[in-house]
């Protein structure tokens, strides 16, 4: 029997590098994490939660957060590290289909 990988880790490191680009634009456009959490009618702890990688965040949250910081969803995942830390800004995994049943 194959055994499952382990998705928790790679999930926690997506949510980290997510965090970390968000910071990275904020920081680039001179808003402080205050300033930019009203503005984004956030509470300042959970945004730094967000930033920090402790929060999951649903897509209209991101959404939100990216129309503030002027940049779309794919310009922020272009930003985000890869998982697999080789470097390359993409990379793609081509899934296997399920085999049909017979």
């Amino acid at each position: 029997m194959a055994t499952k990988p382990k998705s928790g880790t790679s999930r926690l490191e997506l949510k980290v590098r997510v965090g970390k680009a968000l910071r990275r634009r904020r920081e680039s456009l001179n808003i402080s994490q205050e300033g930019f959490s009203e503005e984004v009618e956030m509470h300042r702890t959970y945004y730094s939660q967000i930033e920090r990688g402790k929060k999951d965040l649903r897509i209209g949250t991101l959404a939100k957060i990216c129309l503030a910081l002027g940049i779309t969803i794919t310009e922020l995942f272009n930003d985000v590290e890869p998982l697999n830390g080789n470097g390359n800004k993409r990379t793609t995994t081509r899934m296997k289909r399920p085999r049909p049943r017979q």
